[in-house]
């Protein structure tokens, strides 16, 4: 398929594939046939799904009948003439066993298909982020981040987290919840001290 502007509009025209010569004519018309599914199925729920792949189709019609007609050394007229059968394109050909099989172009049209509202669809997960308290709501809890106990509490503070080496359980925390500060209670705020001293 090519397209080419034309007074300010897209135009697009079929054409020949040159890579699909060397396949068998019934392969062929099953590689335009899953262009043409593929492309109907993906916008198939488009508000304009109806005009757009039926142009669609109709351009891929002729290039099949171009890349045949490429292939047999004929022309188009004659390829519609030999596999046309009434509105159907239909390919007879052999399988590996020796039986008769028809393979038939694309004729089951283009209408719009609703959103499909079952259970089976991919539902795309509700995610709420609860917000980290602030450093007022920390102190006003009254809980120390350490040990847990519930009372009175300061606030232990580090300078830089790079110079934290996870040795103690206040730096492992504070590393692990990627935090300068702690609300601690009077007795893990005199260890910390102690231990820093």
């Amino acid at each position: 398929m090519k397209y080419k502007m034309e007074n300010g509009v897209q135009t697009w025209f079929s054409k020949l594939r040159g890579k699909l010569m060397k396949k068998k004519i019934e392969d062929i018309v099953a590689r335009y046939n899953s262009e043409i599914r593929g492309f109907y199925n993906y916008y198939s729920i488009a508000n304009n799904v109806s005009y757009a792949a039926s142009k669609f189709g109709y351009i891929m019609e002729y290039s099949m009948y171009h890349t045949i007609a490429a292939k047999t050394n004929s022309s188009i007229s004659k390829v519609i003439d030999k596999y046309k059968k009434g509105n159907d394109i239909i390919v007879p050909y052999h399988d590996a066993k020796g039986k008769l099989r028809y393979r038939v172009f694309y004729n089951e049209g283009f209408k719009r298909k609703l959103p499909s509202s079952f259970a089976d669809v991919d539902n795309i997960p509700y995610i709420i982020t609860v917000p980290q308290p602030t450093l007022v709501e920390r102190l006003k809890s009254e809980v120390c981040e350490l040990c847990g106990k519930v009372g009175p509490v300061v606030m232990h503070h580090a300078r830089n987290l790079n110079h934290l080496k996870g040795d103690t359980e206040w730096e492992k925390l504070m590393l692990a919840k990627h935090r300068k500060t702690l609300v601690v209670c009077t007795s893990c705020n005199a260890k910390i001290q102690s231990h820093a001293g």
